[in-house]
């Protein structure tokens, strides 16, 4: 699992940009050491590492040049910590200042300060100079391709990251954030600007610097700022864009990404700079978002759990380009502050109070009126709850865990300051959650219990038990009066529009118009043409028919219709009962009793005509139309992207890769099923952009199960979908065929 490392940058905020950047170039200082006599302002930056990677969690703290380059300063890490810890070290308010004079190194590009840690001030919050990254408007992105001595190509081209970074019709960090946000948060590319040979019209610029990997991702890094600064006359990169992605050499860096927290900067290595999820992952670090730690990361040594919550994007990076969607768990989704107008607090009340909580894919559905629940320790610091029903669909489709159940995190900073989450509990029906010595009070506890789910709202009850039972006796009247006043005016209206009304907008747009469509046209002619033909001809024409087989059943069907037109009634039954059964009885066995008896004898060639065709049209018949409806399936296309149950949940898949064709990907899927019951086969998924088919099987499936390699690469369970396929999710690029 990644590794974190928090590196700590500086801006020197007096003097002249200028006369500092004369001496910044440090390759070009022979080894002499470069004087610092200014103070710095600090920038926390966080480094991911590989999964393998042995590092663990370790702070260091850097500083910046006015002109945008970093180095590290050389203190204890335990200070770092203890200064964080005390609130007295902030990321882009805490100014640096130095007792005596400092030097920058550049062979190792640190800053050594001995044993004497610089000092710290702290500038408010409404300091014009804080470079603060916002989470809501229209931000400028500019990524950059640098290229070194050793390493021209990185494996990337301008077009791959123009369209892994901006397409409006791919899913990449610009669709993703926006998706995410609401509309709230818009990646864009910068404005134009003319350099001395390039320009950032299409959002992305090379440069070439005289550096090879070894010199490491530091140097070069500085290096490329240089020569962005000289390139467009500039004195720092962030005057060119909100934000500055730098892609670098595979071999000049270990980590694969990192980004600093409230700031501008962010880098990857190589091909990482495609990757959606490192994408967002790393811009969230710009957005003030720390990792998403998994269950029991503070008190445990395994360290892999280290950002290891798989729920949202703060969590592990993947290779992928344009998977997983996914936005960010409770608590960061809480800190984004996206989604005020249906945030809910819980703060501890006598007695059990009742919530519903939905998802934040339902943030526009005027049904539901809390995508997002805090619950408050009022006394204990700023660490709270957060939790939210963790929907697989739309544009969190992609979730790794916990998918369509409820979340609950804690993390500290109030809901508002970075701070790590920690995944604390993923509650289906019926489970709950026990909060013991809840907001730090020994003996007090707190139920979260999951009691049902109408659609994707799920209804909670919270029951705070305090160990002083006095708080909650009858000589404390205060307790009491409150909570009447409160759920009352919230829940009443609730209840009644969301439990009835939630699965009627939320079942019923997607039954409604996908099933009539589908089983009407399906069972009609499957059910009425096999079921009258059958009794007809072994009940009515068997006993009645008997006696005067020929002047009754043939009359009607032989004597009016042969006379004046041969043909017609031959061909109502044909298309009225089925194509299968007509031919078989019709022209079958009535041209013989028809034409001779008809023709000759009335009643003495009756007797034998009628037994025959009584007979053969009755059994044989019977089998022929039946079984056919009855085994042959087809596909049938039921929308765009994935395929949902009637609950809108989606199936287990069995995935195969390099599928050229939506023809392929139904024979596929047809052949995995052969030698089985194919009853569980719902359908499948094809995305036709990277020939990805995707077969549909109910959830616990043999099939998935045992995940053949002679037909799927990997297999997954997304979600709790079972049935008939009866709606798709909408997702681009995705088209969902029905197995009916």
């Amino acid at each position: 699992m990644t590794k974190l490392h928090v590196f700590l940058l500086a801006l020197c905020w007096t003097g002249t940009a200028a006369r500092l950047a004369k001496s910044s170039n440090l390759r070009s200082q022979g080894g002499k050491k470069v004087k610092l006599d200014q103070p710095c302002v600090a920038v926390l930056a966080i480094m991911d590492h590989e999964p393998s990677s042995p590092l663990r969690e370790e702070t260091d703290l850097y500083c910046e040049t006015p002109d945008g380059k970093t180095y590290q300063v050389i203190v204890s890490s335990d200070w770092i910590q203890e200064k964080r810890k005390r609130k007295e070290l902030f990321s882009g308010r805490t100014t640096l200042t130095f007792s005596k004079n400092v030097f920058i190194d550049e062979a190792t590009q640190t800053i050594d300060l001995a044993d004497v840690p610089p000092g710290l001030v702290n500038r408010p919050n409404d300091d014009p100079n804080r470079k603060l990254r916002a989470t809501t408007g229209n931000l400028s992105v500019l990524a950059v391709r640098v290229l070194t001595n050793d390493d021209q190509s990185l494996g990337l081209n301008e077009a791959d990251l123009e369209l892994n970074v901006f397409s409006p019709t791919n899913t990449n960090l610009k669709t993703q954030m926006s998706d995410c946000s609401l509309g709230q948060l818009e990646f864009q590319k910068p404005p134009s600007r003319t350099g001395a040979t390039v320009s950032t019209e299409s959002g992305v610029v090379t440069v070439s610097v005289d550096r090879t990997s070894a010199d490491g991702h530091a140097s070069i890094r500085n290096a490329a700022i240089d020569a962005l600064n000289a390139e467009f006359g500039v004195g720092s990169p962030y005057l060119l864009a909100d934000h500055i992605m730098f892609c670098l050499p595979e071999a000049s860096m270990s980590m694969i990404a990192y980004g600093y927290l409230d700031y501008w900067l962010t880098a990857y290595r190589s091909q990482w700079c495609l990757s959606l999820s490192a994408q967002m992952h790393e811009l969230g670090h710009n957005l003030n978002l720390e990792h998403a730690n998994d269950f029991n990361y503070l008190s445990s040594s395994n360290a892999n759990t280290q950002y290891d919550d798989k729920v949202g994007t703060m969590g592990s990076s993947y290779t992928n380009y344009d998977i997983p969607k996914r936005c960010f768990n409770p608590a960061k989704s809480w800190q984004l502050g996206w989604y005020t107008l249906k945030q809910d607090t819980y703060t501890p009340t006598c007695g059990a109070v009742t919530k519903m909580v939905g998802s934040i894919v339902d943030y526009n559905n005027d049904l539901v009126d809390t995508v997002l629940l805090q619950v408050l320790q009022p006394t204990d610091g700023d660490v709270h709850y957060y939790m939210n029903y963790n929907a697989r669909t739309g544009f969190n489709e992609g979730t790794q865990e916990a998918a369509n159940r409820l979340v609950i995190n804690k993390q500290g900073g109030n809901g508002q300051d970075v701070a790590f989450s920690q995944l604390e509990a993923i509650l289906d029906v019926n489970q709950e959650f026990v909060i013991q010595d809840f907001d730090g009070i020994t003996g007090d506890t707190l139920k979260i219990r999951y009691d049902s789910r109408s659609g994707r709202v799920v209804t909670l009850t919270l029951e705070w038990i305090p160990s002083d039972a006095g708080k909650c006796s009858a000589s404390t009247p205060t307790l009491n009066p409150t909570p009447p006043p409160t759920p009352p005016p919230t829940w009443p209206p609730t209840p009644n529009p969301t439990p009835n009304p939630t699965p009627l907008p939320t079942l019923a747009p997607v039954v409604t118009p996908t099933l009539p469509p589908t089983l009407p046209p399906t069972l009609p002619p499957t059910f009425p043409p096999t079921s009258p033909p059958t009794p007809e001809p072994v009940v009515t024409p068997t006993l009645p028919p008997t006696p005067s087989p020929t002047m009754n059943p043939t009359p009607p069907p032989t004597l009016p219709p042969t006379a004046p037109p041969t043909s017609p009634p031959t061909p109502p039954p044909i298309v009225t009962p089925s194509l299968p059964p007509t031919p078989s009885p019709t022209m079958n066995p009535i041209p013989p009793p028809t034409l001779p008896p008809t023709a000759l004898p009335t009643t003495t060639p009756t007797p034998p005509p009628t037994p025959q065709p009584v007979v053969n049209p009755t059994l044989p018949p019977t089998p022929l139309p039946t079984p056919p409806p009855t085994a042959t399936k087809t596909f049938v296309y039921a929308g765009r992207g994935y395929c949902t149950d009637v609950n809108g949940q989606m199936y287990d898949v069995g995935e195969a890769r390099n599928i050229r064709s939506i023809s392929a990907c139904e024979a596929l899927c047809k052949k995995s099923v052969v030698g089985a019951d194919d009853s569980d086969l719902r359908g499948f998924s094809y995305r036709g952009k990277n020939n990805r088919c995707e077969c549909n099987y109910d959830n616990g499936s043999p099939i998935v199960t045992a995940c053949s390699g002679a037909y799927f690469h990997t297999c997954d369970s997304f979600g709790s979908g079972s049935g008939p396929v009866a709606g798709s999710t909408n997702t681009n690029h995705w088209e969902c065929y029905a197995y009916n």
